[in-house]
């Protein structure tokens, strides 16, 4: 049997939610529903108390994707936050900060996605100019959007759901701008800003079972992907606006 320690807090800061069984921590079991794919099944223990989160993982694999698997923990956790906070009244966050792993080392979570932080310098060269840009029509559509990437960052389960929604804005803007319907406007986007519809599929295809209510396991490499396309259709929609400015300005 393996043992795996997660630790974090619930925000805001000043909460003191205390939150488990009243005779022992809550619980949860991970049972994957496709053949052969059984390496994060387990069964996880939790408990809040004075708003610090100790989960206990516990399975009979070694598990070689700690990160896939501190998002499933996350989501788990959440459940149970979500439901509280359902029931007082509260909006609030968690966040699981470190592991201990079976033989003793621990590892501390980054506040980070790699895969999207070593762009991040060309972005902040564009900060000033896509601060600009929230004066202007586009700006409402892309305020949304980006609510929606923090959404897709803090929620690892529905990272699908809120970047394929994320993207939707931009379409909207498409759709509001040109005076068309959905489809018109989908079609706009992806000339205007030069993007496959294959690499929206592949968003489409994480958000659309959650839209609807179900529930979809997500690797840490299937969200890698989503950013990945996500991020770069945001960067060619901000390009593209910042463009037009530039052009309304030398009209």
């Amino acid at each position: 049997m393996y043992t795996y320690v997660f630790s974090g807090r619930i925000y805001p800061e000043r909460s003191t939610v205390t939150l488990c069984g009243k005779e022992a921590p809550l619980k949860a079991v991970f049972k994957s529903n496709e053949e052969g794919d059984n390496e994060l099944d387990g069964e996880i223990s939790i408990e809040i108390i004075c708003a610090q989160i100790t989960a206990v993982f516990r399975t009979e694999n070694n598990i070689r994707d700690v990160y896939t698997l501190k998002n499933m923990v996350s989501d788990a956790i959440r459940l149970h936050v979500d439901t509280f906070g359902y029931i007082m009244g509260y909006g609030l966050e968690l966040e699981v900060t470190s592991v201990l792993l079976p033989d003793g080392r621990s590892i501390i979570f980054g506040v980070d996605i790699p895969i999207l932080f070593g762009a991040h310098e060309s972005r902040l060269n564009k900060l000033n100019e896509i601060m600009q840009l929230f004066a202007v029509a586009e700006g409402d559509f892309l305020r949304r959007c980006f609510a929606d990437l923090r959404r897709a960052i803090n929620n690892p389960v529905d990272t699908g759901f809120f970047c394929y929604r994320a993207i939707e804005s931009l379409k909207l803007s498409f759709c509001k701008k040109e005076c068309c319907d959905e489809k018109a406007g989908w079609l706009k986007l992806r000339n205007s800003l030069k993007v496959k519809r294959a690499n929206i599929d592949k968003i489409k295809k994480f958000a659309d079972p959650v839209r609807h209510g179900d529930v979809i396991r997500i690797s840490d490499n299937e969200r890698g992907e989503i950013f990945t396309i996500t991020w770069d259709i945001v960067d060619r929609y901000i390009d593209y606006c910042i463009g037009l400015t530039a052009n309304k300005l030398k009209g």
